[in-house]
């Protein structure tokens, strides 16, 4: 793979439910992750980075009797659409900002009718992601790493990054699941509220 071709790629991806297998098809094994895959950001998401994921009630949260925690299902949209982040340290309060103002423009309410909300983020390591490793073959335990991170910067947004699962395309959904809740499972209970991330972006009109 080339800067030009992942460029190229990334460009022409899907939109949609389909954007992981896309882009594990153009991309298997991380290879375009070096590279820069759009014009908006100079540069790919470098390994000492941390990630910013907004976290919506209740979609991704559940209480229990030690508190409130994420679900395991958090990050299984990266086996779909790709899980949305922003670079922490890098992004703008406009770019939380917006993030959670188009969330939210797409699905507004609960199934029942309640509004949803931003209840807070989560900050997660992307040397933690890439450590990350699912079995892709069970009779040969062959592993592969499990998620690729990726610079996806939008005109309006350009300190934004994709998760994407890895190697999608030959995991069945219990693996991907599988897979999600494993890389949630280190960050469950770390949900930094809206109120303690004032001083990073303050979101409050969407809590």
């Amino acid at each position: 793979m080339s800067a030009q071709t992942c460029m190229k790629a990334f460009a022409q991806a899907p939109a949609d439910q389909n954007f992981a297998s896309y882009i594990d098809q153009i991309s298997p094994d991380c290879a375009c992750e070096p590279y820069q895959v759009s014009p908006h950001c100079g540069e790919s998401v470098a390994p000492t980075e941390i990630l910013a994921r907004l976290v919506m009630d209740p979609t991704h949260i559940h209480d229990d009797d030690q508190g409130t925690r994420l679900k395991s299902s958090f990050l299984n949209v990266a086996a779909t659409a790709g899980a949305s982040c922003l670079r922490y340290g890098r992004a703008t309060e406009l770019e939380y900002q917006l993030t959670a103002q188009r969330i939210l423009a797409e699905n507004p309410t609960n199934p029942d009718g309640t509004p949803r909300k931003v209840c807070g983020v989560v900050k997660i390591p992307v040397e933690k992601i890439r450590a990350e490793q699912i079995v892709i073959h069970q009779s040969t335990v062959a592993m592969i790493r499990a998620f690729c991170v990726y610079a996806t910067g939008t005109e309006d947004r350009p300190n934004h990054a994709d998760v994407v699962m890895n190697g999608v395309r030959r995991l069945t959904r219990s693996k991907q699941n599988r897979a999600a809740a494993s890389l949630t499972k280190h960050f469950e209970r770390q949900i930094i509220s809206v109120q303690q991330f004032i001083k990073t972006a303050d979101l409050t009109a969407w809590a």
